[in-house]
């Protein structure tokens, strides 16, 4: 026997509890992150299958839990419930997460169904969809989208994500971290089995072609590539994997706040066109970076600084309360412009230019207001 614990994280950090009454017009305690604690490890969804001590996850993360629920006792052993999570494991992968509708918590419910016949409490599986059906939470989806993107990039290079074979009795068997991988960002993914990949010039001859832009997150300079202007997503990525040697699979393409998974979806009908922005976010299963700053320079910290109102400046809540009424139009234009410069300063966390603005910018005044 074992005991299922459910552990629930607030990705906010307390801003959701602050700020979701003036924005939204209802108070929401937290926007949860969810794991389910079994047979001493925390099983949760993020850039894959994740399974990690639950002070690992504290430490790697900068996670705290701001509820801790025990859910039940199982009578499941642990060889049958990772055969289990084997057979899901196709379904929670980097590639088929999404914040609204297949996410930690989706994942937990399953888990904690499986062990226990019971899920977890229905507001935290339904706070996504009541999110979505207000006015704002619809204009906010692109930004949260990035933000889910980033998040995952962190779980997946610092993570412990499980692998999963078949031995000879059929099981599931977890690949973890070798001791040579350890503080190097292996999470155990398989590596791309072409160890020299040819990164072959795509074929575009007899196409009208376009420049697109390509930044990296946590790169200050953009790379320019061409595309066909009636291309699809893949010929992009065949692009990207020429222009800029990262091999298709590593790929994550993100364009105004949409990851870009279907290579059969045209460039027009995502309004790609020339001389715009696409963000790529590698997949590195083997980052090596030596500064402990995790993924995009940022620091794994847990400490939140606290949100001061400058003087002659509205309060934040204010701000929120004021868009919230707004115009739909004028609101998306503001939240879209606020989008970029928040982008620029993910980005680019070490270049201090992006860290202030003008007040006197008319073009910022007609876009936000003042």
């Amino acid at each position: 026997m074992s005991t299922v614990t459910l552990r629930i994280y607030d990705l906010s950090m307390g801003m959701a509890a602050q700020m979701s009454e003036p924005l939204l017009g209802k108070k929401i305690d937290y926007i949860p992150h969810t794991g389910i604690v079994v047979y001493g490890k925390e099983y949760f969804f993020g850039g894959g299958i994740q399974s990690m001590p639950p002070n690992q996850v504290e430490q790697t993360f900068g996670l705290r839990p701001v509820k801790v629920t025990v859910l039940g006792t199982t009578q499941v052993t642990q060889q049958v419930f990772h055969s289990f999570l084997a057979g899901i494991s196709n379904r929670f992968t980097p590639e088929t997460y999404d914040l609204f509708t297949n996410n930690c918590n989706n994942f937990s419910n399953e888990v904690s169904k499986f062990l226990l016949g019971t899920g977890i409490p229905d507001d935290i599986i339904n706070l996504p969809q009541e999110f979505l059906n207000t006015p704002m939470g619809q204009m906010l989806r692109p930004m949260l989208q990035t933000t889910q993107s980033q998040l995952n990039d962190r779980f997946e290079q610092q993570g412990s994500r499980m692998t999963f074979g078949t031995e000879s009795g059929g099981g599931a068997s977890t690949v973890q971290p070798s001791s040579d991988d350890q503080g190097n960002g292996n999470t155990g993914l398989k590596s791309n089995p072409k160890s020299s990949p040819d990164f072959n010039e795509p074929n575009f001859e007899g196409q009208e072609l376009m420049t697109i832009t390509v930044k990296t997150s946590g790169e200050s300079k953009p790379t320019s590539i061409k595309v066909p202007v009636h291309g699809n997503v893949g010929n992009l990525m065949d692009a990207v994997q020429f222009g800029m040697k990262c091999p298709k699979e590593l790929q994550r393409l993100i364009y105004l706040g949409k990851v870009l998974k279907e290579e059969s979806e045209s460039l027009a009908s995502l309004n790609i066109s020339e001389g715009k922005t696409v963000l790529l976010s590698r997949r590195s299963p083997t980052s090596n970076d030596a500064s402990g700053t995790g993924n995009n320079g940022r620091s794994s910290s847990s400490s939140t600084p606290g949100i001061s109102t400058p003087s002659g400046s509205i309060s934040m809540e204010t701000a929120m309360r004021s868009l919230r009424t707004a115009p739909k139009q004028e609101a998306l234009t503001a939240i879209q412009t606020l989008v970029k410069i928040t982008d620029k300063i993910i980005s680019n966390p070490n270049e201090a230019k992006y860290r202030s603005i003008k007040k006197s910018n008319e073009m910022l005044k007609r876009k936000v207001g003042t």
